[in-house]
């Protein structure tokens, strides 16, 4: 028996499970709106930096132990906060937090 619907993922995201593990069998539920303005089709997937799959090669990017036994990265936990205040200011009908949830804060 293959489960063959998923109802979570962007398609654009799905489309790889579906190609390498399901024989491009999976497919994306009634749940999926790619139709303008619908949940998967958002205005800044139309950006390149945005789509709802993209990698960024952080360059000179060093982990370290902080002030506790987690590891932090600064190089890139400073490029999301870029991505993020990018967004804001250039998608401005977003919803977004306006504080965020604790313990987490957005300096």
């Amino acid at each position: 028996m293959l489960l063959n619907v998923q109802y979570r993922m962007h398609p654009a995201i799905r489309e790889f499970p579906s190609k390498e593990f399901y024989h491009s069998q999976l497919a994306d539920g009634p749940n999926i709106n790619v139709a303008p303005g619908g949940l998967y089709n958002q205005p800044y997937h139309r950006d390149p930096r945005f789509k709802p799959f993209v990698f960024y090669d952080i360059l000179s990017s060093e982990e370290s132990r902080g002030g506790s036994s987690s590891y932090q990265n600064i190089a890139e936990a400073t490029l999301c906060l870029e991505i993020y205040r990018h967004i804001v200011a250039t998608f401005q009908d977003i919803e977004v937090p306006t504080s965020p949830s604790p313990p987490h804060s957005i300096a």
